[in-house]
């Protein structure tokens, strides 16, 4: 299981390093927004805009909810229909990794004082433009750090481990889904001037890991167990055990 930890904790990791720190050396935070400011005509023209507020920060919002709100309904159904049973284990741990995530972000928010591109005088705002870091030591006004919109499409990176938990090739859609919802949401903010690429990059970087250790918590020993009883991407059901998962399906599976 090694290779597992290296692939879904190291590299991740690394990425989320370099990420940050190309961010930091290049000031690519400034950069975009020099960009996008400049390209709306030295003010945030999309800020109000039908496209960026109704359609994807609050279509975003209820699609995200919507999402969830299926979740739960399958959770509850799996209690009452046997088809569904055996979805419980990777179901909970959805709504855990999708919660938790989105609490994380929202409650980070509240506790760094960042502030939005749009409160500096640089980009039409009241205060002198700052580093992340002199906001955190110096301020208490801002709560637009890490990207809260972005963390309606991110939650959902924890589709991946549920496809990766029932070794289904699906996963890699529910990968895509999450990242394009979480890059829409997050251009779609950006382009507002509400946050900076880095805010959706640390977004992305809770949210996984986030799923990660739901993941270790709720769902890797039966992948692990079901690795070694020797199960194939192609079993449809995965329990605890291999002999749970023989006796519930009546397929032999070899130690």
């Amino acid at each position: 299981m090694q290779t597992f930890w290296v692939n879904h904790l190291f590299y991740p990791l690394l990425a989320f390093v370099l990420a940050v720190l190309v961010i930091s050396v290049f000031h690519l935070d400034r950069v975009v927004a020099d960009a996008l400011y400049w390209a709306e005509g030295h003010q945030w023209a999309l800020k109000d805009s039908w496209i960026t507020t109704t359609l994807i920060h609050k279509g975003g919002k209820n699609l995200s909810i919507a999402i969830a709100v299926v979740t739960l309904l399958l959770l509850a159904g799996s209690w009452v229909t046997p088809a569904l049973r055996h979805w419980r284990r990777p179901l909970t741990f959805l709504l855990l990794a999708a919660a938790t995530s989105s609490l994380l972000v929202v409650s980070a928010k509240s506790l760094t004082h960042i502030a939005c591109p749009w409160d500096f005088n640089r980009y039409g705002g009241n205060l002198p433009f700052m580093s992340e870091l002199d906001q955190f030591l110096h301020s208490d006004s801002g709560r637009c750090f890490p990207a809260g919109h972005a963390s309606a499409g991110y939650a959902w990176l924890a589709l991946y481990f549920v496809g990766l938990y029932r070794h289904s090739g699906w996963r890699w859609m529910g990968l895509l889904l999450a990242v394009l919802m979480g890059v829409v949401f997050g251009i779609s903010q950006q382009l507002r001037g509400a946050h900076f690429i880095s805010h959706d990059v640390w977004t992305f970087a809770i949210s996984w890991f986030t799923a990660l250790v739901w993941f270790r918590l709720v769902l890797y020993r039966s992948y692990k167990q079901s690795l070694s009883g020797g199960l194939h991407t192609t079993s449809p059901v995965l329990t605890s055990t291999p002999s749970a998962y023989a006796a519930e399906t009546g397929i032999k599976v070899s130690s």
